[in-house]
């Protein structure tokens, strides 16, 4: 609570023209809010909620701290300071695989790899309202402005947006706008944008629970026992406090809200499947706070116009299961200051039409494949019950990797380096199914499965709350 009170330069009422308007602090806003107020732009930043409130996106991939470097906020720092904790690997499981692990990020070998592309160093779990905290104090101390209040009207004019209205009346304009609104997505629904939904819209329930953490990484437990494949993260965001969520698809969530009659006795019946998370149920109690939402994997039919770019969540949503969501929304907000920066410098009422379309469809590409990838090596692939589950975890975590990696360094600068980025990720696209079921058959043809499966019923875990 101490550092929500550090927060100023809160504005209280309607201004004169601003350079850019953010609405929303979301992640990539506020990363744009820093770099362009470092250049004397005048911004503002317009949030419906308190600072600090309780968000998702605690596991970060190996490329966030790339970015967070950039804003200010080296991952050591934020170790030291008790508001993060070193994320060396990945450790997944299964409820049908006891006693079997899937450990990604600790051998030697993938060590000497990481170094050699310059990721050698650990990444981190980040206590989000913390860092989220100390990211707008950064943006703030720049000379960015903050108003609280609920955006309720995006007023458009063809492809413009012409000013944002809040739920008191006020009104502000721009010269730009910025949508950090997340799935809310307000700029896309003022034009009646589309999107293309990838998988099952899913449920998410979490919590946070006192347990000492090991030092050693993310842990995903993953389910087979349903109608569709759930997974559990369990993500010590300090040394002392862990967060663990749960992830069904809706239908699944359908079925045990029939069954159950709260969210704890959901949250109960699956984590008490996994024999490392019993230390869990003494714990669970009337009193125990769980946060629930849902989220659909997509991409937008378009993310900008004339004078206004979505960015992250309200763009694009990359699954959670990847721990790439928190990278996806610093790149896009990266790569949307650039955009934005460029025509202020050239004093243009309008956004490069090149540059906007490479925005898009870079961004569009690497979610979509990611999506896709997930989609038909996890959720709907089930290499793990021929193979070892490292394999179906390893062919998942490597093409993601790259991919990531690759779309922090390379961004196309001309149309023919987007049309040959839409072939690599084309090809991307193709093997992966190729690879699935080429090993599918494979198996199905020499009778091989894994011997670690073992038959779990769906039992239920009766407790009183």
């Amino acid at each position: 609570m101490e550092q929500t009170n550090k927060i100023s330069n809160e504005i209280t009422k309607a201004d004169t023209l601003w350079d850019v308007i953010v609405v929303g602090s979301g992640l990539g806003g506020i990363a744009l809010s820093i770099l362009l107020t470092r250049l004397g732009y005048r911004i503002l930043v317009i949030e419906r909620n308190a600072v600090g409130h309780f968000r998702v996106g605690e596991s970060l991939d190996w490329e966030a701290p790339i970015f967070l470097k950039k804003l200010g906020l080296p991952i050591e720092q934020l170790v030291a300071e008790g508001k993060a904790t070193f994320k060396h690997g990945a450790i997944a499981s299964s409820v049908s695989q006891p006693g079997i692990e899937a450990r990604f990020g600790f051998s030697l070998l993938f060590k000497v790899l990481m170094g050699m592309v310059g990721r050698g160093k650990p990444s981190i779990h980040a206590n989000r309202e913390l860092i989220d905290i100390d990211l707008i104090n950064t943006a703030l101390s720049a000379g960015a402005k903050l108003i609280t209040g609920k955006a309720t009207k995006i007023a458009t004019e063809n492809d413009r947006v012409t000013s944002v209205t809040l739920a008191d009346g006020r009104q502000f304009t721009g010269k730009f706008y910025l949508d950090a609104t997340g799935q809310a997505s307000l700029f896309r629904r003022a034009f009646g944008i589309g999107q293309t939904t990838i998988g099952a819209k899913k449920v998410n329930i979490r919590a946070r629970f006192p347990h000492t953490y090991d030092n050693t990484g993310t842990r995903i437990r993953t389910d087979d026992t349903m109608n569709d494949p759930a997974w559990i993260w369990d993500i010590h965001i300090s040394q002392d406090v862990t967060d663990i969520g749960i992830v069904v698809t809706e239908r699944d969530f359908a079925t045990l809200r029939k069954e159950f009659s709260s969210l704890a006795e959901i949250f109960l019946h699956l984590t008490q499947k996994h024999e490392s998370l019993h230390w869990l149920a003494p714990l669970i109690t009337k009193e125990t706070k769980f946060w629930t939402c849902t989220f659909q994997d997509m991409v937008s039919h378009k993310s900008n116009g004339e004078n206004w770019i979505a960015i992250g969540e309200a763009a694009f949503l990359v699954d959670a299961l990847l721990s790439s969501g928190f990278t996806a929304s610093l790149r896009t907000g990266f790569s949307a200051s650039n955009i934005i920066k460029d025509a202020l410098a050239k004093n243009s009422p309008i956004l490069c039409p090149k540059k906007r379309l490479i925005y898009h469809e870079k961004a569009s590409m690497q979610i979509r494949s990611v999506n896709q990838l997930l989609e038909t090596l996890w959720y709907q692939g089930r290499l793990r019950h021929y193979y070892s589950f490292m394999l179906n975890v390893a062919s998942i975590l490597t093409i993601n990797f790259n991919l990531n990696h690759f779309h922090t360094r390379y961004i196309p600068s001309t149309i023919f380096g987007l049309r040959m980025l839409k072939l690599f990720h084309k090809t991307i696209d193709a093997f992966v199914p190729r690879y699935n079921n080429l090993l599918t058959k494979i198996a199905i043809w020499l009778g091989k499965t894994n011997p670690h499966i073992v038959s779990m019923p769906v039992t239920q875990v009766k407790q009183t709350i």
